[in-house]
């Protein structure tokens, strides 16, 4: 889920994520994105489902 607040036509972004919710399953970030004058250009908010890595085969 992504708004976006202003257009950045030039310059760094830069884009902070913070941790709102890490379970066992799932994990929830917010993640502002500024620009070079430290304005807000876009607010994120994205879900990850947690999975463990396949084991790899013992051959």
């Amino acid at each position: 889920n992504c708004t976006h607040h202003r257009g950045a036509r030039s310059g760094l972004v830069t884009g902070v994520a913070t941790p709102v919710h890490r379970g066992r399953s799932t994990a929830t970030y917010e993640i502002v994105i500024t620009d070079e004058q430290d304005k807000r250009v876009c607010t994120a908010r994205l879900t990850c489902l947690l999975r463990d890595a396949p084991r790899p085969d013992a051959s």
